[in-house]
């Protein structure tokens, strides 16, 4: 992206995509990913990029591993990891109410941070409840859920400064139009 743009100054912030958009309205970043767009702050303008899948993230040495999706009744009687942190989004509650009713037989825990559902999933096989997004860690593969929904991820910035942002916005856009990033997304990485 850099080299396409050399007027422009860039620095990085790595943060998880749940806190994109407190990062934004803290101004500690300018442009930021924003996963489920349509419920973002008010505060906010977004352009959207990219549907993308739900997905589990699992150990190397899970079954599941070396699949690229899963039906979500496959993880019936499996224990299931999700994030406290994102028990009010609208996504998650969605998906494990589809797991709840599909998976009779599983249980759900919560973890409160992302290291301690890494080492419950390495050293006890439980799958992680993810979006497929970024790439894993090493160790851990991500495995889309065929049969939940997509969720719609956009390029966001803060509406007081969308006017100096959206031609970076557009070109933030056409990076990931035309990254090779998502290209293991297949038919869940539609771009818009």
């Amino acid at each position: 992206m850099k080299g396409e743009n050399e007027e422009i100054d860039y620095s990085f912030i790595s943060c998880r995509l749940r806190e994109c958009g407190s990062a934004l309205l803290n101004h500690r970043a300018d442009i930021a990913p924003l996963a489920e767009i349509q419920d973002a702050d008010e505060r906010l303008s977004v352009l959207p990029v990219l549907r993308c899948r739900n997905s589990v993230v699992v150990s190397d040495a899970h079954p599941f591993a070396g699949r690229e999706s899963v039906r979500t009744e496959e993880l019936d009687g499996q224990t299931i990891l999700l994030s406290a942190r994102t028990a009010e989004s609208k996504n998650f509650r969605a998906v494990k109410r589809l797991l709840e009713e599909r998976c009779p037989h599983s249980a759900f825990l919560e973890y409160q941070h992302p290291d301690q559902a890494d080492a419950l999933c390495q050293i006890n096989g439980y799958p992680i409840l993810s979006l497929s997004f970024l790439e894993p860690n090493e160790g851990f593969r991500q495995v889309s859920l065929a049969d939940a929904p997509s969720v719609l991820i956009g390029a966001a910035c803060r509406k007081e400064d969308a006017k100096e942002d959206w031609p970076l916005m557009e070109r933030f856009r056409e990076y990931f139009r035309h990254s090779g990033d998502f290209d293991r997304l297949g038919e869940g990485g539609v771009i818009l």
